[in-house]
């Protein structure tokens, strides 16, 4: 097995960093730690903590200095580090397993922020210049192409003809990042499936998957967490509002 860094998000209480500097990685934080310090870190013992492998050979072709990041907690008032705090703390073992994001793309998504904050006070760093409607346009296409199960970041970058890494900047510098869009996308999308009287035939878990979620109960937890309410509830409410002539506006 190659060397590994390990990249720990907070979800639960305070913990104790190890290291000389006796940093504190408070709830909703993240810290990237080597070898050493995560075994000193009694990870069995951190209940609350999400823990993601990350190859060094990967990091190194990712992020510049990562030395930089060793040991540091992730927190304002950098934005690229609120960015990926914000981008953490959606994911659990379960999500990320049966999520609508790919682990590919999860992974692109947290190397770029890693390198944003990495390079944020670098010497010679000069400000990098975002087209003002791209986030508007990233919008339009995940929207537009979010019924596919696949669907990456790298797929609408290609259709946007800028980078990966361009739009997951673009997309940090305005506290968005490509996983929240596309599950929001997709729940408006399930949405308007589900009030529709001509898709009633379509069972629940039929739904999901024309909306771009690849697992019945992924979509069903999703739909819940974003409307506070069940799909089936949904289209129950959808049809109720139909046959008492209310319209709504989804």
């Amino acid at each position: 097995m190659g060397e590994r860094h390990h990249l720990l998000f907070n979800h639960g209480v305070p913990r104790m960093l190890p290291g000389v500097k006796h940093r504190v990685l408070s709830t909703g934080e993240a810290v990237l730690l080597d070898e050493r310090d995560f075994k000193r870190f009694s990870i069995e013992q951190s209940a609350g903590i999400m823990h993601w492998n990350v190859p060094t050979d990967w990091l190194l072709a990712r992020v510049q200095s990562p030395r930089r990041l060793l040991g540091e907690p992730t927190r304002a008032p950098c934005k690229w580090s609120e960015a990926l705090n914000a981008f953490l703390a959606q994911w659990t073992l379960d999500l990320v397993r049966s999520g609508p994001v790919s682990p590919a793309a999860l992974a692109e998504q947290i190397g770029t922020l890693l390198a944003l904050i990495a390079e944020r006070d670098l010497p010679g760093a000069k400000p990098f210049m975002l087209p003002n409607d791209l986030c508007e346009r990233a919008r339009a296409r995940i929207q537009e192409r979010c019924s596919e199960a696949t669907l990456s970041v790298a797929d609408v970058s290609r259709n946007l003809g800028v980078s990966a890494r361009t739009l997951h900047r673009a997309l940090a510098n305005r506290g968005d990042n490509f996983g929240v869009l596309l599950v929001h996308a997709r729940i408006r999308l399930a949405e308007r499936m589900l009030a529709s009287p001509n898709l009633s035939i379509l069972s629940l878990a039929e739904i999901g998957k024309r909306a771009g979620f690849k697992d019945p109960s992924h979509f069903a937890k999703s739909f819940r967490r974003l409307r506070g309410r069940s799909p089936a509830e949904a289209r129950r409410l959808a049809r109720d509002g139909a046959g008492s002539g209310e319209n709504g506006d989804l």
